[in-house]
């Protein structure tokens, strides 16, 4: 635990005020088992299951999805060796990293945009949700992740080509304040898991995971996530979702950031959000009411995420 920022560890005693909920929250920050979601695009769940037992690795269902599994860290390897992973039946994703898509909610026919993807684990999540039917919009500003982002969607079955224009998606390597502006276009849902300051994937003993982080770069990034939520927000039909995750703990991109984007877009309305099979942690007080966005309670399981799901009641004239 001392190793661990000392103002980062303020946060964490405001959020868990009592002392034991707080011993126990500290306990969560270690490596977790490896965890994987069912390529449902390429695979059925049953045959990845045979597999896996054919192989003698054992895994475990996730307590809110019946394609994310757990699978015991000494057994990673063993797992990236087979087919399945290779061939892109499965996806290596954290089981945190897998509620804010269940929450978008994404249906087959929609037009969707996924802002920030790279790496493309929620992209491709998006997809076979979508069924690859309708229209997938993703976006990266950052070239090498860009060509990662390209990668996976080929191994995964969502991109069949690199320049085909009839493709269920399309690639944008743009930056994601301005690219909403540029398409023109409205979407009825849009996830922004934006860029954050990862405290949620703190390891207390490994000190690469945090050794960076400093109150200067989160003030950064909030600014960053304001800009994005704008541009977010500017691009969602009327009565469409916008789903903003992060996989930080820090109240200031969190509850305070959603608290002022409703203060300043009265046509933003923060929706009830039901995550069946995972505990919720406490929220940081604001003076808003937000307890319809929730932040998922971490274990030695799955880190902690914050989730808003917002929709955008009327479209606001310029006169407004």
């Amino acid at each position: 635990m001392q190793n661990l920022p000392e103002k980062f560890i303020a946060i964490l005693e405001e959020l868990f005020p009592s002392n034991s909920n707080f011993q126990s929250v500290i306990k969560t920050f270690t490596k977790r088992p490896t965890t994987f979601r069912v390529n449902t695009l390429k695979t059925s769940t049953q045959k990845v299951l045979e597999e896996l037992k054919h192989n003698r690795i054992k895994c475990q269902k996730s307590s809110f999805s019946d394609i994310a599994f757990i699978v015991d860290s000494k057994f990673r390897k063993e797992l990236m060796d087979l087919e399945i992973y290779k061939n892109g039946h499965i996806y290596l994703q954290s089981l945190a990293s897998q509620v804010p898509v269940l929450i978008l909610d994404p249906k087959p026919g929609e037009l969707v945009l996924d802002l920030t993807a790279a790496p493309g684990s929620k992209t491709s999540q998006i997809a076979a949700l979508m069924q690859n039917q309708g229209r997938l919009i993703a976006n990266e500003q950052n070239k090498p992740r860009f060509f990662k982002l390209m990668h996976n969607m080929q191994n995964l079955g969502v991109l069949n080509s690199e320049k085909s224009e009839d493709d269920f998606i399309k690639l944008y390597l743009d930056n994601g304040i301005s690219l909403p502006y540029k398409l023109n276009t409205k979407f009825d849902k849009i996830l922004l898991d934006t860029p954050c300051s990862a405290e949620s994937r703190f390891v207390v003993s490994d000190p690469s995971t945090y050794k960076y982080w400093h109150i200067k770069k989160v003030k950064t990034l909030v600014q960053t996530q304001k800009r994005l939520l704008k541009s977010a927000f500017h691009a969602l039909k009327q009565n469409g979702t916008l789903v903003y995750s992060t996989c930080t703990i820090n109240p200031y991109e969190n509850e305070l950031q959603i608290e002022k984007f409703l203060a300043k877009n009265p046509n933003a309305k923060l929706e009830p959000i039901q995550v069946p099979g995972l505990n919720c942690a406490p929220l940081f007080k604001t003076e808003a009411d937000i307890s319809n966005s929730k932040r998922i309670m971490m274990d030695q399981n799955i880190e902690s995420f914050y989730v808003a799901k917002i929709t955008k009641t009327h479209e606001i004239e310029p006169n407004e």
